[in-house]
């Protein structure tokens, strides 16, 4: 990871998420790994500015390689649409999340030219295999694939101090980037901090309920949902 930060431009350890594709938009980077967001969100000379960046025509997408004899793995992410339980408009809610991740609703967001087309991020299968929508991101079959890759076991921690965690490790990262740290020192701070958060809420040992969230049952409970 150093030996990466090395080949970057130095004021990379810096950079809130978005930096990295904005700093790719300008055409001196060769290459860099972020989410499916930035399949889009590179097309602009900025985020969001909506001015086409000079890569615009010339840059592509790819699968990440894997070490010879192992199957790939992608970390799975993604939008959650939801419905408080003490709303006495739980149908209306859930008429809502059923349009918004409507093919048909889907498709017609994919299809606003605004900023140079910025949403390929689809719930449906089918919008990937789309002709119309493929045309104008012709790198879907590259982001279907890569879902696939997931197994819905990598992921980001399902915990409500997901936050917390994650700070952790982003200040330990850049202690080891900038030499204030060895990256052993990093590393242990890291478990001492994170052993602490977990404790603390209640979730290291982990006593709580625990779901059976196999893809079977996930798919099932799918099924039930949409009647």
């Amino acid at each position: 990871y150093k030996a990466l930060y090395d080949m970057s431009p130095p004021e990379a350890i810096n950079y809130v998420w978005f930096d990295a594709g904005t700093r790719f938009s300008q055409g001196d980077i060769g290459m860099f790994f972020w989410w499916t967001p930035y399949f889009y969100l590179v097309k602009n000379n900025g985020y969001m500015t909506g001015e086409a960046a000079s890569i615009i025509d010339s840059y592509d997408v790819g699968l990440l390689p894997a070490a010879e004899g192992e199957a790939p793995l992608t970390s799975l992410g993604g939008w959650s649409l939801g419905i408080p339980t003490s709303t006495n408009k739980k149908d209306a809610g859930w008429d809502f999340v059923k349009w918004a991740t409507s093919a048909a609703t889907q498709k017609k967001m994919g299809q606003i030219p605004d900023y140079n087309y910025q949403f390929s991020d689809f719930a449906r299968q089918s919008l990937y295999e789309d002709a119309e929508l493929r045309e104008i991101y012709p790198y879907l079959d590259v982001q279907l694939e890569l879902v696939h890759q997931g197994n819905g076991k990598i992921s980001r921690p399902p915990a409500p101090i997901y936050t917390s965690l994650e700070g952790v490790y982003g200040l330990n990262l850049n202690q080891a980037l900038s030499g204030s740290a060895t990256p052993e020192q990093s590393l242990e701070a890291t478990n001492t901090l994170f052993t602490n958060l977990l404790t603390g809420n209640f979730l290291l040992p982990y006593n709580l309920e625990s779901y059976d969230d196999t893809l079977e049952n996930t798919r099932a409970l799918l099924q039930d949902l949409a009647g």
